[in-house]
């Protein structure tokens, strides 16, 4: 089938999208950026591929042409996801009612803010992809040229008010029964999330296919490359690379958050929480 997405000047692109298995029930993946949501992402998306349930990706979709999500005024054709349609990709909560997902199970990747605002500082700095066309590009290549002047703490500060925007959007409109994941939970523990993941969303595959997915994506390089997407990976990066005073003031500033999510005094545990 194909859905159509309407561009604010009219503009109609297709996406097309696989039917159903009619067996698998849909679901949705949320997280933000450099929380892990590309990997978690491309997991998903692989495990889908041998499951035989279609996803529908929307925002890399429209990133690879350049088209800023804000752009679309509607969407016309949208399946049922709770058919068994998977909604990936989405890294702020974008629904402007475009479709439904209170009769679907949801999931939120989330990670320590403060590694968050890190991550992404070398991301838009120096590594992250930038299309070869249309908005997106003009306005990354911007972003790229404003942060070579400005250092990793300055960033930080400039950018609290918009972070506090996408967490507090999530909270306030996912589903109260949306599962939360840690950052940790999917760098330390691949294999055990995955199987519980799948187990939750009552995904039929056997353990040796789930490994053989998850190891692909079991990447953790041996020292910092700045130049590279996946930089440096273990936590707490946000120590060596910010100021005590910052640092303060984030843990100040997203308290609520960083309690909520149990970053305060220790790294997370393995486990499944709700919002």
């Amino acid at each position: 089938m194909k859905i159509n997405l309407i561009l604010n000047d009219d503009t109609n692109i297709e996406y097309e999208v696989k039917e159903p298995n009619g067996k698998n029930k849909g679901f949705a993946i949320w997280g933000i950026h450099k929380s892990g949501s590309s990997l978690f992402t491309n997991i998903i998306n692989k495990i889908c591929d041998a499951s035989h349930i279609p996803y529908i990706n929307i925002p890399d979709f429209l990133f690879k042409r350049g088209i800023p999500l804000g752009d679309i005024k509607r969407i016309d054709n949208f399946p049922d996801l709770s058919k068994g349609y998977v909604l990936s990709g989405n890294r702020t909560y974008w629904n402007n009612s475009f479709f439904d997902i209170s009769n679907i199970k949801n999931i939120l990747l989330i990670r320590d803010i403060k590694d968050v605002i890190t991550s992404h500082y070398y991301s838009l700095k120096i590594s992250h992809t930038i299309p070869k066309g249309g908005k997106v590009r003009e306005s990354m290549l911007k972003t790229r040229e404003k942060i070579q002047s400005s250092n990793i703490d300055e960033y930080a500060l400039n950018t609290i008010k918009h972070r506090k925007a996408i967490l507090n959007n999530y909270l306030d409109k996912l589903p109260c029964s949306t599962i939360i994941y840690r950052y940790e939970d999917i760098i330390f523990y691949k294999r055990e999330w995955i199987k519980s993941l799948c187990k939750y969303l009552e995904i039929d595959l056997s353990t040796n296919e789930i490994y053989k997915i998850v190891d692909k994506f079991d990447i953790v390089p041996e020292q910092e490359d700045q130049s590279k997407h996946v930089r440096k990976v273990i936590p707490g990066d946000y120590k060596t690379k910010l100021k005590p005073e910052t640092i303060k003031i984030l843990n100040t500033e997203f308290e609520h958050f960083l309690t909520k999510f149990n970053y305060i005094n220790n790294l997370p545990k393995y486990s499944l929480d709700k919002i």
